[in-house]
């Protein structure tokens, strides 16, 4: 049997300052770096075989967390990305057409 586990990055900064983030590279706020020790810890003792996440910081970051005590090599995939929102992309929510 396989089982996938998804797993969204952590509170980053981007959803701090209410930005539609996209593919904007920004890493997790300090709210989701305290977020990262109970993430690890509940990964702790759950197998896993394999790690992928996307390339960007704040998914790197929590994908770093789920692998501490697994110490595997972490796979990325630009498949894996978040969506392309050309202009929108680092607009506050506030600024955005309704």
């Amino acid at each position: 049997m396989t089982r996938v586990y998804l797993v969204r990055h952590a509170k980053s900064v981007g959803n701090v300052i209410r930005i539609f983030q996209g593919r904007c590279n920004l890493g997790l706020s300090d709210e989701g770096k305290a977020q990262l020790p109970q993430l690890a810890e509940w990964f702790r003792y759950v197998h896993l075989d394999a790690i992928y996440s996307s390339p960007l910081l704040r998914t790197m970051q929590t994908a770093e967390a789920v692998n501490n005590y697994h110490k595997l090599p972490i796979q990325t995939d630009e498949g894996l990305r978040e969506i392309f929102a050309g202009k929108w992309e680092g607009q506050k929510f506030s600024e955005l057409p309704q």
